[in-house]
């Protein structure tokens, strides 16, 4: 379970009599995150003093603001659900509204869909970001808002824990879909997206495919990582990119060991590095993926 650093009380400072006493030392400030201008960084909810790490969400400073402070982009993670949302300040909180994609908008601004809105307040007395959560729907002109009874707080997430926070680019497939991507656009035509559903396998197969010429030069590099619900799979980071046919790279990973049955999360992290550059990430793509004895 994670650690975290147990809530601070900031103590008052006291006036200086007289003007012959030196001036007390400023208080140090034990949460400097909590902060409208410095929340950009990774979070996760608190309940008592443990975290909840299938809860939590990466900010990420867009620009300036109301009020001078940044306006921020939020990758909220809950569970295998990853949703983007954009944040502004208002006057002592943030308002953060889910970004739908275009198909889900259409339906929303018809009535038919809800998005997610959070509001959140930077807490010095708990060291926490307090977070009300709202399901806002429209009844045509007007906004409906329904709030989840009561709020969550986030802490900083912790250094040296590994999870991933970032939204997905595109899909991946599993079993023979990820082996050719003419089954995998078959499986599509079909269905509409990837099949999640696949029979748990010692050796199981995962992959998708990019356009090479977006990717970039031929005379750079390309690897990936693999993560299986969210956390990073040993052996299995820095593949290098099977290669490319007909225009479309793939992006492959052959044999490797799904342990568990049930619902699960598989994420292929996309790098390129070119000579005397660093490695850059090109994109992440997802399936959560229901695997069955």
């Amino acid at each position: 379970m994670l650690a975290f650093a147990a809530l601070v009380a900031l103590p008052l400072l006291s006036a200086c009599s007289g003007g012959e006493e030196p001036a007390a030392p400023p208080v140090e400030d034990k949460c400097p995150a909590v902060d409208p201008d410095r929340m950009a960084g990774r979070w996760v909810k608190v309940q008592g003093n443990k975290a909840v790490p299938r809860s939590r969400f990466e900010l990420v400073e867009k620009g300036a603001g109301p009020g001078g402070h940044p306006t921020y982009e939020m990758w909220h993670v809950e569970g295998f659900t990853r949703r983007v949302l954009e944040g502004r300040w208002r006057t002592q909180d943030f308002v953060f509204d889910e970004r739908l994609p275009a198909d889900k908008q259409v339906l929303y601004d018809q009535g038919g869909a809800s998005r997610l809105r959070l509001y959140v307040e930077p807490r010095k007395q708990s060291c926490a970001l307090r977070v009300v959560e709202v399901r806002v729907s429209r009844d045509g002109d007007k906004e409906v808002e329904k709030p989840v009874p009561g709020f969550q707080e986030y802490a900083v997430f912790p250094e040296g824990t590994v999870m991933t926070f970032r939204p997905c680019d595109g899909e991946l497939f599993l079993g023979k879909a990820a082996k050719s991507r003419k089954a995998a656009l078959a499986q599509v035509a079909e269905m509409g997206s990837a099949d999640p559903a696949h029979q748990l396998d010692e050796k199981l197969p995962v992959g998708t495919w990019s356009k090479a010429a977006e990717d970039g030069p031929a005379d750079c590099t390309y690897d990936m990582d693999l993560y299986f619900d969210d956390v990073p799979v040993k052996d299995r980071q820095r593949l290098p990119a099977a290669g490319v046919e007909g225009g479309f790279r793939h992006w492959y990973v052959a044999d490797w060991y799904a342990p568990f049955s049930g619902n699960h999360h598989f994420q292929i992290y996309r790098y390129r590095t070119c000579p005397g550059q660093d490695r850059t990430l090109l994109g992440v793509d997802c399936l959560e993926a229901a695997l069955h004895p």
